[in-house]
């Protein structure tokens, strides 16, 4: 599911059915609407750094 983050200014984040949380990176803006379920493809990014404290 998506849901809006009122964190750090705000974002939007996904959150899997078991409650795992994930920041996306490139979320485009048709899915950038709080609380839509969504069945997403994804690639876990080790590198990757984000200001978000959240997923």
């Amino acid at each position: 599911m998506v849901t809006w983050v009122e964190l750090e200014g705000g974002f939007f984040g996904l959150i899997a059915d078991q409650g795992t949380r994930y920041d996306p990176l490139n979320l485009t803006e048709e899915y950038q609407e709080n609380g839509i379920k969504v069945q997403v493809t994804a690639r876990l990014c080790k590198e990757c750094a984000s200001i978000h404290t959240w997923g």
